[in-house]
């Protein structure tokens, strides 16, 4: 584990950027009917293995202690967490949906067209409010015996998801 489980989601961040946007092509091709589908189901696997024990990380770990600062009822961890339980339902569905998708079953094509492509942009646009605004608070507000029970936290998520 790194000194910092913050800049490890952070760093995160980039890796998601980057899919997203290499996503916009096989979304379309998916939704043609010209391809696509290889990529979708790989990204599925990176939702399945990687954001869901990211959201985990940043739901059991970071959010608890910053919570006990900000409190969640309101304000940047409520927002984050309404995020996170509209998304997660979007997740799961695109990799149950996934598993059995073939070109040629036009219905379940066109739904996994619209939950990626929603998937891309309210992904994206999450991750770049925890970028730009908790983030940057969490790293200077974190006392480090704080910053040590967030990595403690999620080093132990991070051993129950593998």
């Amino acid at each position: 584990m790194s000194f910092n489980t913050v800049n490890d989601l952070s760093n995160e961040h980039q890796v998601v950027f980057k899919r997203l946007q290499a996503l916009i092509k096989p979304a379309d091709e998916l939704e043609k009917g010209t391809g696509g589908l290889s990529e979708i189901k790989e990204f599925s696997c990176f939702l399945e293995k990687e954001i869901i024990l990211h959201f985990d990380i940043e739901e059991k770990a970071l959010f608890p202690v910053l919570g006990r600062m900000i409190g969640t009822d309101n304000g940047p961890i409520f927002v984050m967490l309404t995020e996170h339980e509209d998304l997660t339902p979007k997740f799961r569905e695109l990799i149950e949906l996934s598993k059995n998708l073939t070109s040629s079953d036009l219905d379940s094509r066109k739904r996994a067209v619209k939950l990626t492509r929603y998937i891309i942009t309210n992904l994206y646009n999450h991750a770049q409010k925890e970028d730009q605004i908790l983030f940057p608070f969490a790293l200077n507000a974190l006392e480090p015996e704080q910053q040590a029970e967030v990595d403690s936290a999620a080093e132990k998520l991070k051993i129950s998801h593998q």
